[in-house]
C-alpha cells in the first residue's frame, strides 16, 4: 500500500471486494434428519482421518449428539424445523489438544480429499486470539479458540464453520503504535449515529498513511483499536454501505458482522470508502487515555484516567 498524502491515494491498492450470497455468513440450521446424517458421517470416516484429529472429532460429536438428545428431551419448539444446535464446547486431554494444533499448523491453508485446514493467529480486535480448525466434507468441523494457556475454547460445528470463509481478518495487519496516536480518533459513536447518512469522522496517521478509529478494547498495559485505511470514493468499485445498510448486510449475512469495508465516510469532506482493516496495537501502555470522540478541529487532546478506572481506547 502506498503511502497517502492528502487525498493521493494511488490507483494500485483497492482490493477486489463484493458481498457475497444471503445467507454466507450465518451459522446455518439444520433438521433433526440433516444431524443424525452429519452425526453418522463422523462416524464413517472417522478411521480415515489422521490420527491427531480423531479425538477433537470423536470427542466432539459426542458433544453434538448429547445437546441433541437434550434439546429433544425438553421438547425445544424449534425441533419442528430447521435449527442451530447449542453449543458444543468440549475438553479433551493436553496432549490431544497440542497434537490437533500442530496437525492444523503443517497443514495450514490446504484442502484435499474433502479435508481442509485454516489457522488464523490473530483473530478479532483482542490481537491475541489463535485460531485453528479442521473441516471435513459432510462431517462438520472442529475449531479450537485460544486466548491463552489456559482459556481455550473448543467447539464442534456440524456444517462448515465461517473460519474457513475468506474474511478480513485473514492476515490481518498488526501495526505497534502508542495509544495517545489514536485514542483521540475513537469515532464510534458518530458510526452509530449516522444512521443512512454518512458519517464525518477523525482520523490518525501512522507513516504517512490514515486511518479510520472504530472502537477497541484495554486491558491492563495492552490497548488496541479497529483501524481502517480508505479511498477516495471515485476509486471505489464494489459495494457501498451506509451504517444502516450495513447492519442489514451484517443480518442477512451477505458481509461478515465486522467487515466495515465499503461503508461510506467523509474525512475532511471529501467522501471516501473504507477500503482496508488493520489492527493498531500498544502493549507499552503506563497512562490511561481517554478516547476522545469528537470533530477533527477538537480532537487533540485527551483526558487521563484515574487508576482505577477502566481504559477504553
Amino acid at each position: 500500500m502506498s503511502d497517502q498524502f492528502g487525498f493521493d491515494f494511488g490507483g494500485d491498492h483497492v482490493p477486489a471486494y463484493a458481498e457475497q450470497p444471503e445467507g454466507t455468513w450465518l451459522t446455518p440450521s439444520h433438521t433433526a434428519p440433516e444431524l443424525v446424517a452429519v452425526f453418522a458421517k463422523v462416524d464413517e470416516v472417522l478411521a480415515r482421518l489422521p490420527e491427531a484429529a480423531r479425538p477433537l472429532f470423536l470427542a466432539g460429536v459426542q458433544s453434538a449428539r448429547e445437546q441433541h438428545a437434550l434439546m429433544i428431551e425438553r421438547e425445544c419448539p424449534q425441533l419442528a424445523g430447521a435449527f442451530q444446535l447449542w453449543r458444543s464446547n468440549f475438553d479433551v486431554a493436553d496432549d490431544e489438544l497440542r497434537a490437533f494444533l500442530a496437525l492444523c499448523e503443517s497443514r495450514k491453508g490446504t484442502k484435499a480429499a474433502g479435508i481442509e485446514y485454516k489457522v488464523r493467529e490473530f483473530d478479532g480486535i483482542s490481537g491475541g486470539i489463535y485460531v485453528a480448525g479442521m473441516c471435513v466434507e459432510g462431517a462438520g468441523s472442529v475449531v479450537v479458540h485460544k486466548w491463552s494457556d489456559d482459556n481455550i475454547g473448543i467447539d464442534y460445528k456440524p456444517h462448515r464453520d465461517s473460519l474457513f470463509l475468506t474474511s478480513y481478518r485473514d492476515n490481518l495487519r498488526r501495526i505497534f503504535e502508542p495509544c495517545t496516536t489514536w485514542a483521540k480518533a475513537h469515532s464510534a459513536s458518530k458510526f452509530a449515529e449516522s444512521g443512512d447518512g454518512v458519517a464525518s469522522v477523525p482520523t490518525f496517521a501512522i507513516n504517512g498513511r490514515e486511518y479510520v478509529n472504530t472502537g477497541g478494547m484495554s486491558h491492563g498495559s495492552y490497548r488496541c483499536c479497529n483501524a481502517w485505511t480508505f479511498v477516495a470514493a471515485s476509486e471505489w468499485t464494489g459495494p457501498t454501505f451506509t451504517y444502516r445498510t450495513l447492519i442489514q448486510a451484517f443480518d442477512k449475512g451477505t458481509v461478515e458482522r465486522g467487515d466495515k469495508r465499503g461503508t461510506l465516510v467523509r474525512v475532511r469532506g471529501q467522501l471516501c470508502v473504507i477500503d482496508g482493516a488493520a489492527l493498531i496495537y500498544d502493549d507499552k501502555a503506563t497512562d490511561r487515555v481517554m478516547p476522545v470522540d469528537e470533530d477533527e478541529d477538537h480532537a487533540d487532546h485527551a483526558i487521563e484516567f484515574d487508576e482505577e478506572e477502566e481504559a477504553q481506547c
